[in-house]
């Protein structure tokens, strides 16, 4: 959970549940994408520089706004998790 705690200064509480992992190759590199589903000790959080934007979403989707602009890997990640 080093990247969590690095680009988020968040800590979980426990081992993750890895929930599906996807590779990608965005940005002209090759990159293993793994969802994890983890419980933060905290719900406060902090942005590295390599950070655009984080919020806290429902673990719905039928919960976001209408409209909402929502990323493919959240989608993927909330799939994952309705799955398990």
């Amino acid at each position: 959970m080093r990247e969590v705690r690095e680009e988020l200064a968040l800590t979980v509480s426990e081992v993750p549940t890895v929930l599906d992992t996807a590779s990608t190759t965005l940005e002209g590199k090759r990159d293993t994408l793994t969802i994890v589903q983890a419980t933060p000790v905290s719900a406060s959080f902090a942005l590295s520089p390599e950070i655009a934007e984080a919020r806290w979403v429902h673990a719905d989707m039928a919960a976001m706004p209408e409209g909402e602009p929502v990323s493919r890997w959240l989608e993927r990640a909330l799939s994952a998790r309705a799955r398990t």
